[in-house]
């Protein structure tokens, strides 16, 4: 997984990261650019005349990477209208480990088990956890 740098219009600048910080998103942000995961970043054109096309990670080398906090986590389901039915669903669970998680664990991770049993008791499909942990990602205290 590589993180590309876009310009405002979207474009790779042709600058790339393998790992991500906050001083890195701030930096960019400053400049009105994106960051966007990607699989590779190729160069369609010359030395002389780079023409940069991302390639698309696959959903599940993206779900690999999807780390939330606990503030991102809890504050997009605010923000989505689920967290009083997350609560009462852990709650109502009796599942002792994913009660646990919930009270207790610094980070969510995307693939991981309370997750996916968090999303099965709510009813939520892949797709809608997805946006749940991209709306996360936009999140800082």
């Amino acid at each position: 997984m590589i993180y590309a740098v876009l310009t405002a219009e979207g474009q790779p600048t042709g600058a790339i990261y393998t790992a991500l910080n906050d001083r890195i998103l701030a930096h960019h942000a400053a400049y009105d650019e994106a960051i966007e995961p990607g699989a590779a970043l190729i160069n369609d054109g010359t030395d002389d005349a780079p023409a940069w096309r991302l390639v698309p990670a696959s959903i599940e080398a993206l779900r690999d990477t999807w780390v939330a906090s606990r503030f991102q986590a809890r504050s997009a389901l605010r923000a989505a209208g689920l967290f009083d039915a997350a609560e009462a669903a852990v709650r109502d669970s009796g599942d002792a480990d994913l009660i646990e998680a919930w009270d207790s664990a610094a980070e969510w991770r995307r693939l991981s088990p309370s997750i996916a049993r968090l999303g099965v008791i709510m009813g939520l499909d892949d797709e809608a956890i997805d946006a749940l942990f991209i709306a996360a990602s936009k999140i800082f205290a």
